[in-house]
């Protein structure tokens, strides 16, 4: 077979480097070194196809001398060589990447024959990793792309869902005006304890939908029990109580997002289990609505409402703290003092 490469050579013999010009280099590219430093200084310089490592050196042991060659040029292939054969040193030398290990004496038709069979496998390692590198380009052209196309559907999400969002914003206005507002409101601090918890931004989005929707069942809310300025009886109550439940299957059937649905659902739970529809405790209220109900209160606490002025926030941020660990998650009222720090409020 006639195949060409470039070929270094590393013996201290001199003589044994004459002979291999002499009957390599009418095939192949042949350069030599007698040492391991000499050798290192050819390969940082010249990419070989092969190179053919004495066992001993004056300067380096060969099985050393393969593991730097391999970190400079992880394609050439070596063929090791020695005149005191060991089974532990041939063991060693091919887990460590090594094509073959000859003992000597070597037939100049074997050497030449392992040559060539490294090249081949040189030719066919090279092929390889240029399909891999080919590979890797277009999956990073094929990510690219998806990546694309997830930000625009992202986009057309969010647009509709805004839409949705001031669709039901201008029913509920009609309704409630200081319902609106509050719900606009609750939105601002979605934003910033998103990026707290580092949240993506699918999650950020239906955080930001569900805190503008969290209180849009009172569509279905007597506008009297909503204006009341004293206490509510226990069936105001009761009805009262049904507007997550009504806002969750709002959120679930003209949005068509559950999890935002979850989060209008669990928004008035408390972590004590006490709160309402189902009573449930703990991590067993979704964190985006253990959210919602720290930034609700905190809202609904430092507004005006028909039967109480505003709360100063020094008084919401007291309540807050007051009741950490049995109304609200102790993280997320942590985690939302950061916000109101961030956005000079506190």
């Amino acid at each position: 077979m006639n195949m060409s490469g470039s070929i270094l050579v590393v013996d201290d013999k001199k003589e044994f480097l004459d002979s291999m010009r002499l009957i390599l280099g009418g095939r192949f590219q042949i350069d030599t070194a007698q040492n391991g430093r000499e050798a290192i200084e050819r390969i940082k310089q010249k990419r070989y196809d092969v190179a053919v490592v004495d066992i001993v050196l004056p300067d380096f042991l060969g099985t050393d001398l393969l593991d730097r060659i391999k970190q400079i040029s992880p394609l050439t292939e070596v063929i090791m060589i020695t005149g005191y054969p060991s089974i532990p040193t041939a063991r060693y030398s091919l887990k460590r990447g090594a094509f073959d290990y000859l003992e000597r004496p070597i037939s100049n038709e074997t050497l030449m024959e392992r040559i060539e069979e490294a090249l081949r496998r040189k030719e066919e390692r090279l092929r390889e990793d240029q399909e891999m590198k080919r590979l890797l380009a277009e999956n990073r052209q094929l990510r690219s792309r998806l990546l694309a196309m997830r930000e625009q559907l992202f986009q057309v999400k969010r647009t509709h869902s805004m839409k949705i969002a001031e669709a039901l914003l201008g029913l509920i206005g009609i309704k409630d005006e200081d319902v609106k507002l509050h719900l606009m409101s609750v939105r601002k601090f979605t934003d910033p304890i998103g990026e707290l918890y580092g949240f993506p931004k699918e999650v950020k989005l239906d955080l930001e939908m569900a805190a503008e929707l969290h209180d849009i069942g009172k569509l279905y809310i007597s506008r009297s029990i909503l204006k009341k300025s004293g206490p509510l009886n226990d069936e105001e109550w009761k009805e009262i109580r049904e507007h997550p439940v009504i806002g969750a299957e709002i959120v679930r059937e003209i949005w068509e997002n559950e999890n935002a649905a979850t989060i209008v659902l669990y928004h008035h739970e408390r972590i004590d289990g006490r709160g309402y529809p189902e009573g449930l405790s703990g991590e067993d209220i979704p964190l985006l609505a253990r959210i919602i109900a720290v930034t609700d209160a905190f809202h609904a606490m430092t507004s005006k409402r028909a039967y109480r002025d505003a709360l100063p926030v020094e008084m919401a941020v007291r309540e807050l703290e007051i009741n950490k660990g049995t109304q609200f998650d102790p993280d997320v009222v942590e985690a939302f003092m950061g916000v109101l720090n961030r956005l000079g409020l506190k």
